[in-house]
């Protein structure tokens, strides 16, 4: 993927050209241009990357087909319809299956009646109900039936629950249904169908990554006796977005576990789990944004406030946990009050909070129509109050899901920061390796041009020259295509600066204090990012890399697997990892990151099932945690400590 540039993996450059926001004239104006500028390959990326076919509205996706289809065909080439005609063909079968989705479950509910209309208050009653009994995986009433039945299949089920009851919530938002406080209580029944909800989005949530790849990479489709089969034609793309969220949320875990253990040989020491978790939250967010300053402000409150809202929510919800009584009412389930008293409270458990800060705080985690999930907008608004459900947001980590609230939001986060240089720059100097920041000013006869670069070091006469990027973990199929596309476009203006300091070694030099006549017999350009990558390896003459590998790599610490127990199921064997460091090994850790070579052997391309949808993609079947514990071997005595050993 990054041997040589490709347009497919910078996508996202064409969502510039075409806005779903503009006028239908404007937008057709815009797709025939780039037909005639680009040809019709990047006409039809434009389209698709657009999203506007395969939108929402059926009567405008349909106009923008018809009305296309007959100026291609009024004004394209025999190769030019040809190929139009199969990009038309994919976009109808994706909205002929969206179709009747909607039409299965519509009948479903409609021959499956409650005896309380599902509205707003039902639905929430129901999320409650079944994130709380999925949120104890090692319970024996959770249960994998079509699949393989493991503890972190089941943290995985619970975790992809969230956003199905997040997306059936902001549809029936979206539909206007009534969400208003009674004092009801609702029947089993009434429960276990409005449930189905969730089960539906289930099957959803795979047509809307089927719509993600279509946009931003690309997909085989077919119909065959009303069975439709897809299969994700960008294997690399595919693979790459597991890889980089499998080992994103294992290295936030590996950083959680590295700073207790530090923890353990400093002087200050939390008198309560609670404040080491917030502590280690705190150092997480610094990391991920890129910043030691929490006082830089978003949406004019701190990033610290920020991260005091997120404890206080998920502080409220274990308070209530531990209070609740199995009645199917919304007030015993929820936390349920109206917004004075979230503002109040919020004041009252952060006392720098000031009123205005607290209700933009407030206001903002309320969910809405553009909200990811109920983790990064905790708060579902009901007519008169704001509701909390406590089974969702209990073990929440403020720091991603504040990271992804700004993102989902659209918030600006590019702080101006060296936390990652100076991160790098101390793991280099661990092991004796002196690196250093380097910038010049060269003039030309017309002006002054600024050449810097985040950190230089020399080993075994091979010039290092590194850019450190501080970038927001990606997770949804458009986050990874817009991190792609970011990627590219920083690699190069990084690329500008390199082979400056490449061609003006004397400069280098003095900078590292070495003689002028050392000679430099290579350089290696890096490019490192602060979020964990699904792929890595040579790029234009540079090589990417993420902070997680090359951390592991400078500590000598080839990848392993661990059971609860810490004790090492396996280890991979790597020269690059044994002895000093040398540039050769470095160079063969850059070519090939073990770390990433073993997540992708964790994956397996197989055929997915639900309902009459079937999708060939990568999934990880192999577990690579609590590989000692097995879910037959747990009593009910045992659950309780399992349970606080996942907390």
């Amino acid at each position: 993927m990054y041997k040589e540039y490709n347009a497919d993996f910078d996508l996202f450059k064409f969502r510039k050209q075409i806005s779903p926001k503009d006028e239908v004239d404007l937008i057709i104006k815009k797709a025939l241009q780039s037909y005639f500028d680009q040809g019709v390959d990047a006409f039809c990326t434009a389209l698709k990357v657009s999203g506007i076919l395969i939108g929402d509205n059926l009567s405008l996706k349909n106009k923008f087909l018809v009305r296309l289809s007959d100026e291609i065909e009024r004004i394209g080439s025999k190769k030019d319809i040809h190929f139009w005609n199969e990009f038309k063909r994919k976009v109808l079968l994706i909205n002929k299956f969206e179709n009747q989705f909607f039409s299965y479950r519509d009948s479903f509910f409609a021959n499956n009646l409650t005896k309380q209309e599902i509205n707003g208050e039902l639905l929430v009653v129901a999320a409650e109900v079944y994130m709380n009994i999925l949120a104890v995986p090692f319970s024996e009433n959770v249960r994998i039936i079509n699949g393989n039945d493991t503890i972190e299949n089941r943290m995985n089920i619970y975790d992809a629950f969230i956003g199905f009851v997040s997306h059936v919530i902001k549809y029936f938002i979206k539909q206007e249904v009534l969400f208003k406080t009674s004092s009801k209580i609702y029947s089993e029944s009434d429960i276990d169908t409005a449930s189905k909800h969730f089960i539906f989005d289930a099957q959803w949530d795979d047509l809307m990554d089927i719509k993600e790849f279509f946009c931003f990479s690309d997909i085989s489709i077919k119909e065959e006796a009303n069975e439709f089969y897809v299969e994700i034609a960008d294997q690399k793309f595919d693979k790459s977005v597991l890889i980089s969220n499998f080992r994103e949320k294992n290295y936030m875990a590996s950083m959680a576990d590295t700073i207790n253990f530090e923890l353990k040989f400093v002087e200050h020491q939390f008198d309560t789990m609670r404040k080491r978790a917030n502590y280690i939250s705190f150092v997480q967010i610094q990391r991920m944004l890129g910043t030691e300053n929490m006082d830089n402000k978003i949406w004019t409150v701190s990033l610290e406030k920020w991260m005091n809202a997120y404890f206080f929510i998920k502080e409220l919800s274990s308070k209530k946990l531990k209070k609740r009584r199995n009645i199917n009412k919304l007030s015993e389930l929820c936390v349920v009050h109206n917004k004075s008293w979230w503002v109040k409270e919020l004041m009252k458990y952060d006392s720098s909070i000031t009123e205005k800060e607290a209700m933009k705080i407030i206001n903002v985690f309320t969910f809405d129509g553009n909200s990811k999930d109920l983790i990064d907008n905790p708060l579902i608004a009901f007519k008169d109050q704001l509701v909390l459900v406590p089974s969702i947001t209990f073990q929440l980590l403020p720091e991603i899901a504040l990271v992804s609230m700004f993102t989902h939001k659209g918030a600006q986060v590019n702080f101006k920061g060296y936390e990652f240089e100076k991160r790098l720059k101390k793991k280099l100097q661990e092991v004796g390796i002196c690196a250093e920041q380097i910038a010049s000013h060269p003039k030309n006869k017309t002006n002054k041009s600024n050449r810097e670069s985040d950190l230089i070091f020399i080993l075994n006469r091979t010039l290092f020259i590194v850019e450190c990027k501080s970038i927001v973990p990606p997770y949804t199929i458009k986050d990874h295509a817009k991190t792609n596309s970011k990627i590219i476009n920083e690699i190069e203006k990084f690329k500008v600066n390199a082979d400056y300091f490449s061609e003006n070694k004397d400069l280098v030099l003095k900078k590292l204090n070495k003689k002028k006549d050392i000679e430099i017999k290579e350089v290696v350009k890096i490019f490192v990012t602060s979020s964990t990558l699904g792929v890595a390896g040579l790029f234009n003459d540079i090589y990417v890399i993420d902070e997680a590998a090359l951390n592991a790599f400078i500590s000598r610490n080839p990848p392993v697997v661990r059971d609860t127990d810490m004790n090492i199921y396996f280890r991979q064997e790597n020269w690059a990892f044994e002895g000093k460091i040398t540039a050769a090994k470095f160079k063969e850790f850059l070519r090939n990151p073990p770390s990433l070579k073993a997540m992708e052997d964790m994956l397996v391309r197989e055929w997915k099932t639900v309902g009459n949808l079937h999708i060939l993609r990568y999934s990880k079947n192999m577990p690579s945690k609590f590989l000692n514990v097995s879910v037959d071997d747990i009593d009910k005595d045992e659950q309780q400590y399992w349970q606080s050993i996942l907390e």
